[in-house]
């Protein structure tokens, strides 16, 4: 790969939690799990592909996780200059304005929100006083989608969005896994991010044009959602899309850069 690239969603866990880790998540999307969900295993197959940046996080699942979780996140991204991270909020923690300002503090650009496996609608008002806390000062990386569960529907990032018009949100997969008609008739026109990841094995690459091309392509994110896919695989399908190279150069790397104002 000689293009710059930036994945912008993938996971890592603890050595001693990733094999559990990585088999819930096959578990809970019915895939097959090659990977091991560690930053040692991340950078050393993502400098085999040639990848310069990922994105990292982690979710936290019970309000006792969060510190830990954001610990962990802020070591690794002190460790590897390679790993841009994002933090981790539950509605139910309690000191969430000083724990956002420390994870800030320590050189975090973002929170990720996983509503389907912390079971919180986006919508929900216990959510409410993160989004009022986040405003317009970093990114959310939301999980978006997925038919077998109503947390994370598009129709409720959109409330959220309607209601916190500052908000700088991502919705992740292709603006909602399984649902991506609706993301995109939701979503239409509207100031927020898709990244790629989960979306290209269960889409044609005309469904994946007009995704693009609809929404705009200034705003889609390159992504694997490691462990969970291979990004040379995703890249190498990136390349066999009706986009101009710009286009490509863009989505690879410099609209997650300017996204994230690095």
């Amino acid at each position: 790969m000689q293009q710059k690239i930036f994945d912008f969603h993938c996971h890592i866990f603890p050595e001693k939690l990733a094999p559990k880790a990585v088999k819930n998540i096959g578990s809970f999307y019915h895939l097959e799990m090659t990977k091991k969900g560690t930053a040692a295993d991340l950078i050393s197959l993502y400098h085999e592909y040639g990848i310069d940046n990922m994105l990292v996080h982690s979710t936290a699942t019970k309000k006792e996780q969060v510190e830990n979780i954001n610990d962990f996140i802020i070591e690794e991204v002190h460790r590897h200059k390679e790993l841009i991270g994002f933090g981790t909020m539950h509605p139910d923690f309690e000191n969430k304005e000083l724990e956002f300002q420390r994870i800030l503090e320590c050189g975090l650009k973002g929170l990720k929100i996983h509503p389907d496996f912390q079971e919180v609608n986006i919508d929900d008002e216990r959510m409410y006083p993160i989004y009022e806390m986040v405003g317009d000062s970093v990114p959310i990386l939301f999980h978006v989608g997925d038919k077998m569960k109503d947390f994370s529907h598009p129709r409720r990032l959109l409330k959220v969005m309607n209601d916190f018009p500052k908000l700088r949100p991502v919705a992740a997969h292709m603006g909602g896994y399984s649902v991506w008609d609706e993301a995109l008739e939701l979503f239409r026109g509207k100031n927020v991010w898709f990244d790629t990841c989960s979306s290209f094995a269960f889409l044609t690459n005309q469904k994946i044009e007009k995704i693009m091309k609809t929404h705009g392509v200034e705003k889609i994110l390159f992504a694997s959602d490691y462990p969970m896919w291979d990004a040379k695989e995703e890249y190498e399908r990136l390349l066999t899309l009706d986009l101009t190279q710009k286009e490509k150069e863009d989505i690879l790397f410099y609209n997650g850069m300017r996204f994230l104002k690095m």
